[in-house]
């Protein structure tokens, strides 16, 4: 049986090399055997389930960036041995050591600690057995060996081993220092034949030496004798070495009974830390690429902004992709080498990693659809063994791909209907992509065939889409234009290249008629394009400046609103003291006046009634020191004065929509759209007439297109009205909106908003020329 074409798409996405990478940072055995095995998510849920198990591990990561990771050596031997309760041996007994220790740092680690929903539940779950853990620490040292007071009487028995070896030491010492000795031995060393400790003697020698012989030199004239009295020695320690072993396996027996004991715990311990290393891991790499959980939803929109492959390195140019907002299906053409395959692989990519639950590089807020199958035909799918050409390999792909296509399935077509005849080969294309709409799949297809531009163009759920090329250079920018179609460039290429001039004219005369109209609508397309991407540039550094200004003259009108409140502060503080003064004065009057027996009631009643007035009369003037609060302009009329209330700098009104309640205010040279309620009247100037409204504005002049296929209502009529504001102030009579065809909620918001100005005179769709149903052109 050949291999699926699941199986096939997997292998040429490399999906096997992202994988790779995960796995560097699985540290547990379940965890490489789980990554290992790791398939597709079954359904949306399982998906979505994944994506938030790595996404509580990055969080994990950024809170507690030296947490333990929960690493465990290879026990699945060990845990088969404590399951059958066998004696185990000292490695054995280190592992579960390992194990239960990792299992205490975790716990202790994140003890009275907030760690989320999915860490939480695996930190219940894990146990410490600290008394296990102290009676294996009694018996093992940290490499793992058994200690020598691991019990009474293996630290008597390893004690007289080492004596007798020492023994064995001074034993050799003496041997060789005999004279007697001396005059037998060939060498002056002791060599060892096996366990035992021998002495190099002359063959005709070797009767003189008690001790057995042992072994014999190649050339017979050495014998290898080890003396008795080291015999004897070797045979003591034999001795006490097979007590060693059975006093070991005595103290092995008994920890392995506690181990056996707390077998459940253990083997709980060691599939829960396998769960916490795994989900790690999976967060682990997604930091390592820098990357972000996208936000998975269930409408099916792929909204990817400044994504990247996530196997290329160096300086890579991100891109942005959006799909399942009015069109399920990109065409991308372009010159051979623009980056286009590329960017078919990465989205293939990326549909599979967050299947498994991984991070992609892409900024913050974009978002994936689930697909529950990813196919691609790719590449030369030309086969020896099967006879079949490349075509045929294309289309064996291809029906598969399509017969087991369902609406949850993103099919990626690498030059479809290549391989062919290109009428052909641009029909079949078209067959398919018309056949897999009906279906309700998502697709991505790259081409170089003209019909499917067109197809593109005038097909509902599909966008056509191209990879930027530098005319100038013949170099690729490897970014994404959605809305616009690509040249191929190939004769433009080979004319770059050197080929005569004579061979290019001719290649350009066998080009059909609708070869030269689609790249003659490419070429104004590319052109409306780059004007749309410097205007937008050039908006975008306008509004910066803006925004900086907004701040330093809000800034600075705080400041004069505070200094204003200190002041009227201030002021009511010195009349506050002026009155205490003046009823101090009266008072000092009074007394006097009863002193020297002249005092009047009644004339000392009004005075105090006049210092009550007083008091009164500047508790009632003091004014309440309120920011913002100024009378509102009602209609204006271009000319007027104004001041910006949120800027705090007087303007003058170019044009006025009393309707709307907004008007177009150039301040020192900057043009902004100003609502009225956030303007004060200042006085009417007259306007000189004669003085061109774009001069004064800016001698910039706009395109005489918008383009805003791909954008969000709500976007585009931002734009648009952007765009219509400096068109008017060019005084152009007339421009052009392209929208394109797709779903018609573009165009009929457009229309809708258009019928609300009362500068649009009249609009209609573009004739075959200015993009038929896909353009609107409106007129002033």
């Amino acid at each position: 049986m050949g291999i699926s074409i699941k199986d096939k798409s997997i292998a040429k996405l490399e999906l096997y090399r992202i994988k790779e990478e995960v796995l560097k940072y699985a540290s547990h055995p379940l965890s490489v055997r789980w990554l290992k095995d790791l398939d597709l998510a079954k359904d949306y849920n399982q998906c979505e389930d994944r994506l938030f198990e790595t996404a509580s591990g990055l969080e994990l990561l950024r809170l507690f960036p030296d947490l333990p990771t929960g690493s465990v050596p290879d026990m699945a031997n060990t845990l088969s041995k404590i399951e059958a309760g066998y004696i185990l041996n000292a490695q054995d007994v280190f592992y579960v050591y390992h194990l239960l220790i990792n299992s205490s740092k975790v716990i202790r680690y994140f003890s009275n600690r907030e760690i989320g929903q999915v860490f939480n539940r695996i930190l219940l779950l894990l146990n410490e057995t600290k008394d296990l853990e102290n009676k294996i620490a009694d018996i093992l040292d940290e490499k793992g060996e058994i200690k020598d007071n691991a019990s009474p009487g293996l630290q008597a028995i390893r004690k007289e081993l080492k004596a007798k070896s020492s023994s064995i030491r001074k034993t050799v010492e003496n041997i060789l220092k005999k004279k007697t000795y001396q005059q037998y031995l060939q060498d002056e060393v002791i060599v060892r034949k096996g366990e035992s400790y021998c002495l190099s003697v002359k063959k005709e020698f070797g009767y003189k030496i008690p001790g057995i012989v042992e072994d014999t030199s190649a050339s017979g004239n050495t014998v290898f004798i080890e003396p008795i009295e080291i015999r004897n020695l070797r045979s003591d320690i034999k001795l006490l070495e097979k007590k060693e072993k059975e006093e070991i396996n005595e103290i092995l027996k008994n920890i392995s009974n506690f181990i056996f004991a707390e077998k459940d715990i253990i083997q709980n311990n060691f599939q829960n830390l396998g769960e916490y290393n795994f989900i790690l891991a999976k967060a682990l790499y997604t930091k390592s690429i820098k990357g972000i959980i996208p936000i998975l939803n269930a409408e099916r929109i792929v909204d990817l902004r400044n994504c990247r492959h996530p196997l290329l390195t160096g300086n890579i140019i991100s891109n942005n992709l959006i799909i399942g907002n009015g069109y399920r299906h990109i065409i991308i053409s372009g010159p051979n080498t623009g980056g286009k395959t590329v960017f078919l692989k990465m989205i293939g990519l990326f549909s599979l990693m967050v299947s498994l639950g991984l991070g992609i590089i892409a900024a913050e807020g974009s978002k994936m659809a689930y697909f529950n199958k990813i196919y691609v035909d790719l590449g030369d799918e030309q086969s020896i063994e099967n006879s079949l050409s490349t075509f045929s390999g294309h289309m064996y792909n291809v029906r598969e791909m399509i017969d087991n296509a369902d609406e949850n399935t993103l099919l990626l077509f690498d030059e479809l209907g290549n391989g062919t005849d290109p009428s052909e080969g641009g029909s079949l294309g078209m067959s398919i992509l018309e056949y897999i709409d009906k279906v309700g799949v998502y697709s991505i297809t790259t081409t170089h065939y003209s019909a499917l531009k067109v197809f593109a163009y005038n097909h509902k759920n599909f966008i056509n889409a191209s990879m930027s090329f530098d005319l100038n250079t013949l170099e690729p920018t490897y970014i994404l234009n959605i809305g616009t179609p690509g040249a191929s460039l190939g004769i433009e290429v080979a004319k770059r290249c050197g080929i005569k001039a004579e061979i290019i004219e001719e290649a350009k005369s066998k080009l059909s008629q609708e070869e030269l109209q689609v790249a003659g609508l490419i070429e104004e397309l590319e052109g409306i394009r780059g004007e749309i991407e410097e205007n937008r540039k050039t908006i975008a550094r306008e509004n910066e400046v803006i925004q900086e200004l907004k701040r330093e003259l809000q800034n600075k009108l705080n400041k004069l609103n505070n200094e204003g409140e200190k002041k009227i502060k201030s002021n009511i503080e010195k009349s506050q003291e002026l009155l205490q003064d003046l009823r101090k004065d009266a008072e000092e009057i009074i007394k006097e006046l009863k002193e020297q027996k002249s005092f009047n009631p009644e004339a000392t009643n009004i005075i105090r009634q006049k210092i009550k007035q007083l008091e009164s009369d500047n508790k009632a003037h003091q004014p309440v020191f309120q920011i913002g609060q100024v009378e509102k302009v009602s209609t204006l009329t271009k000319g007027d004065k104004v001041k910006v209330i949120s800027l705090a700098k007087e303007g003058e009104v170019i044009a006025a929509d009393n309707k709307k309640k907004k008007a177009l205010i150039n301040i020192e040279g900057i043009k902004i759209n100003i609502d009225y309620d956030n303007m004060e009247y200042i006085a009417k100037i007259k306007y000189n007439e004669e003085i061109s409204i774009a001069k004064v504005i800016s001698n910039k002049r706009v395109p005489l297109a918008i383009d805003l296929r791909g954008k969000y209502l709500d976007d585009a009529l931002y734009y648009l009205e952007r765009y219509l504001d400096q068109a008017i102030l060019c005084r152009y009579p007339s421009i052009r909106i392209i929208h394109g065809i797709g779903t018609g909620v573009l165009k009929k918001g457009i229309w809708e908003y258009l019928k609300t100005l009362p500068y649009v005179t009249s609009f209609r769709y573009g004739d075959a020329s200015e993009g038929s149903i896909g353009a609107t052109v409106v007129y002033f």
